[in-house]
């Protein structure tokens, strides 16, 4: 049954993912257009807040799936936790004033083993979660142990999960409800935890419900590291030269927007399938980058990576 459900959400998933970038990236630059009426701005809004929301729904889906099919890598290096928390929780700060945030980050820096896409997600969703069942307060700490860990501690002031819900809801399909008549299972996909649960732990880490019976606070701890050796860097920059992107995309109309919103700046080329792709790639002696679709007809966009890495003339 899991199995099936998977195969169902990925289906769903897939099919609604195209047709919402149609309708959300149109809408950012609707958004961006100075000279709409105040009317116009607010419906604008209020489409962008539910098309969003939806799209987090689309990319929680789609996480689950690669994690399931082991297809989302983790790779861990050492990365300064307190600015990442920082910089995150600033982008939630910034857009929800009306809670009170309580943000305690020591100055020194933290250094931990962490994959940065899986610790922004887990982040993310913590936050998320927070926001949407806070009363009046979000609390954000950081803090780091003798024993070589550090402890992230996310806790609102929302109606506080029972004891015997704090370990069913980072399961798979599970949500927490306040409604008294779902006893205690909510409406929705309930995947975000189950994969911020499997994120933390692929990275060393945990995740779980501390012990408050005043405030629902989430713990997610990380291995602590040395920092790394200072580095030079060098960055090298390409003036006047026009790059060249492949974009493959079995869905016309997306694959014309791509086109349509790179066109400005780059070299655009353009295939409806894997093996179409690889025909242009073979003829063309300079591809930059190649923009592809995982899930197209003939070859998917995982082989045709997978083809071009394997290939020396064309993997560099």
């Amino acid at each position: 049954l899991h199995r099936e459900k998977i195969d169902f959400f990925t289906n769903i998933a897939h099919e609604i993912k195209t047709p919402l970038t149609l309708i959300t990236t149109p809408l950012t630059n609707l958004k961006n257009n100075q000279s709409l009426d105040e009317e116009a701005r607010y419906d604008i809004s209020i489409m962008d807040k539910h098309s969003s929301y939806l799209s987090s729904l689309v990319r929680e889906v789609m996480d689950m799936v690669r994690i399931e099919n082991k297809n989302f890598n983790i790779h861990c290096s050492p990365t300064n936790i307190n600015s990442k928390i920082n910089n995150t929780v600033t982008n939630f700060t910034e857009q929800n004033t009306a809670l009170r945030w309580d943000i305690s980050i020591p100055d020194i820096p933290v250094w931990v083993m962490a994959d940065t896409p899986a610790t922004t997600k887990i982040l993310n969703n913590l936050l998320f979660n927070a926001i949407k069942y806070a009363e009046s307060f979000i609390n954000v700490s950081l803090t780091q142990t003798e024993d070589g860990f550090a402890f992230i501690k996310i806790a609102n002031d929302g109606e506080v999960i029972p004891a015997d819900m704090r370990e069913k809801i980072f399961e798979s399909y599970v949500q927490y409800s306040t409604d008294r008549n779902s006893k205690g299972v909510g409406e929705g996909f309930g995947l975000g935890l189950s994969v911020a649960k499997n994120l933390a732990e692929r990275q060393g880490g945990k995740l779980y419900m501390g012990e408050s019976l005043e405030t629902n606070e989430f713990i997610f701890t990380l291995p602590v590291t040395d920092a790394p050796a200072a580095q030079n860097e060098r960055v090298e920059r390409v003036e006047d030269q026009e790059n060249t992107i492949l974009i493959v995309e079995d869905h016309h109309d997306l694959r014309e927007y791509i086109s349509k919103t790179l066109s400005g700046k780059y070299n655009i080329l353009t295939a409806e399938n894997g093996t179409d792709a690889l025909k242009i790639i073979e003829k063309q002696s300079k591809i930059d980058l190649v923009i592809t679709d995982l899930k197209m007809p003939q070859l998917s966009g995982m082989e045709l990576c997978r083809i071009i890495k394997e290939n020396p003339a064309h993997s560099h």
